[in-house]
């Protein structure tokens, strides 16, 4: 009798498992269309939005140039500024659509790293002055070269530097790093692999939520987020295009504390120029009208490779 009871809480406790894992993949498919649903549904807005945004944004930049009343300059900036951050938007969610339609494509050429992050951290001064937080850019490195969409990687640097500065609180610390990394079966020095850093001295996120910080629409908490303008897709994408890359992304953090996001990527042959030193830069911004960042790339150090077409594997 003991025997037979037995056995039929086993059955019991198998069909029990069994339908719990029916559910789990219930809901997670469910999720999955949802999420589907919500990036088509902004993506299809996000199309009818850019035009009139990018009508908006010439008469603006026409204003500002010609304006000389400081007051009415200040109002005017703080228009653009926010037209510029729903512009960025509008971009970002049509670039997922692409990805998860898998019509993005990679446009890869040799870039230098160090010169090249450096330039897109130093658009980041006036926002960094404006907030009263120090802004370093390291490398160990003189140069790194490294096949990479310098298009993409702007997106990359952009929302990892924009995020960090904008949950790190006054007279916080930003450093954002270049080195070489070595891969896991590569000799000793042998950089097969860029390694780059955005550590903050932010408000960190709960150990519960890391997991999910770079699901589309998440956010960590929402009245905080969208106190500070957040989206919950900079970090969706930006994980996307790092994959894109054959790369990966990690986060490390404590509440209280701050993050720190690292990004691999291989770079194939990485050349380091003669007489590699470190270099440390602490950018002391004179304009301080804190304008959305409007990026310019530095010329392509070699021209560009052919068009690598992307396909999610996942």
């Amino acid at each position: 009798m003991a025997t037979l009871y037995g056995g039929w809480r086993f059955q019991l406790h198998r069909i029990n498992l069994r339908n719990e894992l029916k559910m789990q993949k219930f809901e997670s498919q469910k999720l999955k269309e949802v999420d589907t649903m919500k990036s088509r549904f902004f993506a299809n807005i996000s199309h009818e939005f850019r035009t009139p945004i990018t009508l908006i944004l010439g008469p603006l930049e026409k204003w500002i140039a010609k304006i000389t009343d400081t007051e009415a300059q200040r109002d005017f900036s703080l228009m653009r500024r926010n037209v510029q951050r729903l512009h960025r938007l509008i971009n970002q969610l049509l670039d997922l659509s692409r990805i998860e339609a898998g019509k993005m494509e990679l446009h890869p050429a040799t870039e230098d790293l160090v010169r090249l992050v450096k330039h897109y951290v130093q658009s980041f001064e006036s926002q960094a002055k404006l907030k009263e937080v120090q802004l370093l850019f390291e490398s160990h490195e003189s140069r790194l070269l490294a096949q990479v969409d310098r298009e993409k990687m702007e997106n990359i640097i952009y929302n990892l530097t924009f995020n960090a500065l904008k949950f790190t609180p006054k007279n916080g610390k930003i450093t954002v790093s270049v080195n070489s990394a070595a891969g896991l079966n590569a000799p000793p020095h042998s950089p097969s692999r860029v390694e780059i850093k955005v550590s903050d001295t932010g408000i960190g996120i709960p150990a519960d939520r890391l997991e999910k910080i770079f699901d589309r629409f998440y956010q960590i908490d929402d009245s905080y987020v969208r106190e500070h303008e957040g989206s919950g897709i900079g970090l969706a994408l930006t994980k996307e295009l790092v994959e894109l890359h054959g790369g990966e992304i990690f986060v490390n953090s404590a509440p209280g504390v701050g993050s720190v996001f690292t990004v691999l990527l291989p770079v194939g042959d990485v050349q380091e120029a003669a007489g590699a030193g470190e270099i440390t830069v602490d950018f002391a911004p004179t304009d301080a009208d804190g304008s959305e960042p409007m990026l310019k790339c530095p010329e392509s150090t070699a021209p560009k490779g052919p068009s690598v077409g992307a396909h999610r594997g996942r």
